[in-house]
């Protein structure tokens, strides 16, 4: 059966727009709503094949309905100016893409689908309307749905009733009922979709249902009796005109016209849109016409099996790119088996199942890899792959490499905006494109029932593998066009190549003693039953130590402590309050290290010893790439940041990773590299000068603010003066500062006053933060690197405020480090082939060193490291070794 696919276009527009965060065109022209109806015209023009296709748009001016009804939508608010100047451009595109697209003065679009509709049910073809939108639920029959392509949802009969309470026969009577305050449509009042749903269902119709009005019981009856003559008026309003006059049959009215490649260019081209065009121009390249497409009809989906696997994979127009996606059957990159992948450029995808399992017959994994090898190992061939540290991971186990520009759409989306919590494949396809993703984990579902990808029934992982590579493939090309040049820099020169780096350092790991683990438990232990036993002394009962609520009673009611801080259950009990009463009462302090020490037994010593890897003998951190919104990377399972620096467990902790025999650990790390990147960007001579003689920057921050000499210095002073340089580095208020250092906030302001004074270069450079952000909406690192923020936001203003002022340090910072652990894997590669690098924490670099070279590697790997980016001071590196890291840190 020949289908016909009518498009509302209008509404699509608007939820384009609202849907998608805002992009703007080189010359500042708003385009999300353009860039979102892009995307779904692709869709739908990939899946037509050669059905009927049009577009409708909703003609300007009043309807036929506001004749009727003067109030009909005349509660609207007027479109916002961005939307208004953004649907000329969706028609032109329409047009330019040979879509046929339809509007006329006095009918909403509603009514010309409805016509349109009407016309291709009698000519026998089926209906497919995408749109959302209720009232046009009305038209479904059984050869009429709608397609919610947003959500990826089709509404057929039952669907409808599903949703409504009623088949779609009744969805006319059911809205005259409920009304519509969007479009001011009365309805009865108080009558909302279930009591609508439900009257209809006992009575049949709605004119049966205002018949029945007087023998309906209480206000319901009432309501009903008091408003018929709005229902009917309203039925009338909801009634779909399907009599438009139309000039032509609808063969003709609704056929795929070849499209004007010149002005779609240009017009593309003008937006901003480059990788929108690569995708056009492979979809509809010269000489793609509609006789063409009808024999081309949408994505061509291949899926190979052990008959037909070659010896290299032919993918058609590789050449121009393809997104790849790998799948395996468990989390842990150092075994975990693939089970398939797919490849994808927009016009073909190919799915090719790998191994033997119940679920699934898929080719020899080992053939299957080979003929995947050419295509990753061709630098020639640029690759879309999301999450490339994954696949990195898997090849290096089967001796693949990955060549050429890679386009990750993880790291990409996170380099556009490290605001973003929620990075997932899902998350971006349905927050960038504006549609949602119909992918493995969709198919895989969630919970205690969920299964994994190679557990799938083939029709479902080809089904499923289809959808993502389809998605990855427009992502990548949507997020790579949202780069500016520095943008596109710190991509290709940092982040890229460091994400190999990362994939090494994870499969390497590091050694782990078990045996001053074990030792260390039964001395953490030893001391929390003595903090316990003293706690319970002093309460006089079998308190629950871990308990809030127990520990809220017995500080503030029983000991009379006063609470510092209220939350909804009662008084804070969170290690913050506890480590300020430390500092007054002394069962607080006894409470604040036995919860101290129980987080480090359970978070490190107990916990370490599992995440030894059988088949390395090694712990193998994860390092995140695209978490922190400054571009700092941290570790996760374990979190090697949090292990403490300064006291004695946490020297204990570092003890247990050590270096196997022959070898050391050699720890290099960036000294006060926070602070020299600000006295480079800040220009102050005098905090410059410090760094220039190479003094102790504290020391000299303590003689300018307290105005003594390093000789008459007291050790107090230079305490307070570090965290003075700290706290300005984070925009650390009084407030702040004082219960960092617990003083009075009064003294604390002096401090702060005395630092500005004596370093103005500093406060005049952090006040030009805050206009560079109030004016570009980002602060922005000496390398380029940006991080949006809304500092115009009154509620959260301080806040944002202190983000803005360290976004270019902590920023700066990061980019040095991770720059350097380029620059070191790439020199030991060529120049110390036995060494490895194993970990970054912090400004931190361990690396793991044959004896006799650790006297040669310390020192050549610190020129390396301090002359990585040049700055106006100094960079410092200081290098240690050892037998296990607390010796080498």
């Amino acid at each position: 059966m020949k289908q016909l696919h009518l498009i509302d276009a209008s509404a699509y527009i608007f939820r384009a727009f609202h849907g998608l965060r805002p992009l703007t065109a080189p010359d500042g022209t708003p385009t999300n709503a353009v860039y979102g109806y892009t995307q779904m015209l692709f869709r739908i023009l990939r899946d037509a094949g050669d059905s009927l296709v049009a577009a409708v748009f909703d003609a300007p001016g009043k309807s036929f309905r506001a004749d009727l009804y003067d109030a009909y939508k005349a509660n609207r608010p007027p479109a916002p100016e961005e939307i208004k100047i953004q649907i000329p451009l969706c028609q032109k595109l329409t047009e330019y893409l040979g879509i046929p697209a339809f509007s006329m003065s006095g009918f909403e679009a509603d009514d010309i689908i409805a016509t349109l509709a009407t016309m291709g049910r009698r000519a026998g073809m089926e209906i497919i309307i995408h749109s959302a939108d209720k009232d046009l639920m009305q038209l479904v029959d059984d050869h009429t749905h709608l397609f919610d392509s947003m959500r990826d949802k089709t509404y057929d009969s039952a669907a409808v009733e599903e949703k409504f309470g009623v088949g779609p026969a009744l969805i006319g009577d059911l809205l005259a009922l409920m009304g519509d305050s969007s479009d001011n449509i009365p309805g009865v009042a108080g009558v909302g979709a279930k009591t609508a749903a439900k009257l209809l269902v006992e009575h049949g119709s709605l004119e049966n249902v205002l018949a029945a009005a007087s023998s309906i019981k209480g206000k319901l009856g009432e309501k009903l009796a008091r408003d018929t003559d709005k229902a009917r008026l309203s039925r009338v309003l909801v009634e779909l005109r399907t009599d438009i006059p139309m000039e032509h049959p609808l063969e003709q009215l609704a056929r795929l016209q070849t499209p004007h490649m010149e002005e779609l260019r240009d017009m593309l081209l003008s937006l901003g849109f480059k990788r929108v065009l690569d995708q056009v121009e492979q979809t509809l390249r010269a000489g793609s016409t509609p006789e063409a497409r009808a024999q081309e009809p949408g994505t061509a989906n291949t899926t190979v099996t052990s008959a037909t696997v070659p010896d290299q994979l032919v993918m058609p127009e590789a050449a121009g790119g393809v997104a790849i996606q790998i799948w395996v059957d468990g989390e842990d990159p150092l075994k975990a088996e693939p089970t398939g992948y797919a490849l994808g450029n927009g016009t073909h995808t190919l799915y090719v199942p790998l191994g033997y399992t119940l679920f699934r017959q898929g080719i020899d994994q080992e053939k299957g890899l080979a003929a995947l090898k050419p295509i990753l190992e061709d630098p020639s061939i640029p690759k879309t792959i999301y999450q490339h540290k994954h696949l990195l991971q898997v090849c290096q186990r089967y001796n693949i490499t990955v060549a050429g520009p890679v386009i990750d759409p993880l790291i990409i989306s996170y380099l556009v905006d490290a605001s973003r919590t929620d990075l997932s494949l899902e998350a971006l396809t349905e927050s960038e494109l504006g549609i949602p993703l119909a992918g493995s984990r969709a198919l895989m579902g969630t919970g205690a029932k969920a299964i994994s990808f190679h557990e799938l029934p083939p029709e479902k992982a080809q089904e499923a593998a289809k959808h993502e590579i389809e998605a990855l493939w427009a992502l990548g090309s949507h997020l790579e066009s949202l780069m500016d040049e520095e943008t596109r820099s710190i991509y290709l020169t940092m982040e890229l190549p460091l994400t190999r780096v990362l994939a090494r350092l994870e499969a390497t790991g590091i050694l782990l003693n078990r045996e001053v683990l074990a030792e260390l438990e039964g001395t953490l232990g030893k001391a929390m039953l003595e903090y316990e036993q003293k706690i319970r002394e002093e309460a006089g009962y079998d308190i629950n130590i871990n308990s809030p609520k127990q520990l809220q009673k017995f500080l503030f009611e029983e000991q009379g402590i006063p609470p510092m801080k209220k939350i909804k259950t009662g008084h804070s009990t969170d290690a913050e309050t506890l480590e300020l009463l430390a500092e007054h009462y002394e069962v607080a302090s006894w409470i604040h290290e036995y919860r101290t020490l129980s987080k480090l037994l359970s978070t490190y010593i107990l916990a370490l010893p599992k995440m030894i890897h059988a088949k390395t003998g090694r712990v193998h951190t994860h390092f995140n790439q695209a978490v922190a919104a400054t571009g700092r990377l941290s570790s996760s399972d374990p979190n090697l940041q949090n292990i403490p620096i300064r006291t004695d467990v946490g020297r204990r902790i570092r003890e247990a990773f050590v270096a196997p025999a022959g070898y050391q650990l050699v720890a290099l790390d960036y000294s006060q590299i926070e602070l020299r990147v600000l006295a480079h960007l800040c220009e102050d001579p005098t905090l410059r000068g410090a760094f220039l003689e190479d003094k102790d920057i504290h020391t000299a921050t303590a003689c300018e603010i307290f105005g003594v000499t390093p000789e008459t210095m007291e050790r107090d002073m230079r305490r307070l003066a570090k965290a003075v340089n700290f706290g300005v580095i984070y925009g650390q208020t009084a407030f702040g500062l004082s219960r960092t250092i617990h003083i009075p906030m009064g003294e604390a302001q002096k401090y702060i006053d005395r630092y500005f004074e004596r370093y103005p270069k500093i406060k005049q450079y952090m006040d030009n933060v805050i206009l560079s952000v109030k004016v570009h909406g980002y602060a922005r690192t000496m390398l380029g690197r940006k991080r949006p923020l809304n500092i115009n936001d009154r509620k959260n203003r301080a806040a944002v405020e202190r983000m803005a002022q360290n976004m270019p340090i902590q920023g700066t910072a990061a980019d040095i480090l991770k720059l350097a652990m380029i620059k070191a894997m790439d020199t030991i590669d060529a120049q110390w082939p036995m060494v490895k690098m194993l970990l970054t924490v912090h400004d931190e670099l361990v690396f793991e060193v044959p004896d006799e070279q650790v006297a040669s590697f310390g020192p050549a790997m610190e020129k390396v490291m301090e002359e990585i980016v040049p700055l106006s001071v100094p960079l410092k590196v200081d290098w240690s070794s050892g037998k296990n890291w607390a010796e080498a840190h």
